[in-house]
This record gives structure tokens, C-alpha cells and sequence, in this order.
């Protein structure tokens, strides 16, 4: 998912929304399975574009990304 949010922060300053969503999606997915993880990891990593560039930056970058890494810690934390 930071890799989506990531990519969307960086790509909602393509003016023409539906070339940003597009391009996002493929570049985040591209992205995402290159680190050699199952499929969800790109389909995430692709929703997490679209939810930033539709939310908005101030709703969706910082917010997700805390949530983020606040649900990387309790996963990888040992219980």
C-alpha cells in the first residue's frame, strides 16, 4: 500500500485526471510486483493510487500512510 500512495502523491500533479489514474494504477502495480509478493501486493498498491488521487492528499496520502505503518508494526510485531 505505501507503494500506491506513494506513486499517487507523486502523480496527482498530472493535470489530466484520467492519464493520472491510469498511469498511477500501471505504475504502482508495475511497482508493486516486482517485489516478487503474491498478487494482492500490486492490487493494493493500485487501489491505494486510486484512493489518493479520488480522496485527495489531505485525506487519503498522510492518513493512509499512518495507517500504514501503524498496521506494519502490530503485524510484525511478535504476539
Amino acid at each position: 500500500m505505501a507503494t500506491g500512495i506513494l506513486v499517487g502523491e507523486i502523480i496527482q500533479f498530472i493535470p489530466n485526471p484520467i492519464a493520472a489514474m491510469g498511469s498511477g494504477v500501471f505504475i504502482s502495480m508495475l511497482i508493486a510486483s516486482s517485489f516478487g509478493l503474491g498478487p494482492v501486493v500490486p492490487i493494493q498498491a493500485g487501489v491505494s493510487v486510486l484512493l489518493v488521487l479520488t480522496l485527495g492528499a489531505e485525506t487519503a496520502g498522510y492518513t493512509r500512510m499512518v495507517d500504514v505503518t501503524i498496521g506494519a508494526e502490530r503485524n510484525g510485531a511478535p504476539s
